[in-house]
């Protein structure tokens, strides 16, 4: 709830109004945030690629 950026660098860029709470975030300059959703879903497929051969090499050991 604490604004940590001097007021300068957001006047004139967002609308202020009476009784509403002003809040903010930080954003990672590391992260690419337009493509964030992509890469999620990249890894989730890398994800389920390994425990799926995780689960087949497990059913290959039990049965044989």
């Amino acid at each position: 709830m604490d604004i940590t950026i001097t007021k300068s660098l957001y006047t004139g860029f967002i609308k202020e109004y009476e009784g509403a709470t002003l809040m903010h975030c930080e954003l990672n300059p590391a992260i690419v945030y337009t493509a964030f959703t992509a890469v999620v879903r990249k890894q989730k497929q890398v994800m389920l690629k390994l425990v799926q051969r995780k689960y087949d090499a497990l059913k290959v050991y039990i049965f044989f």
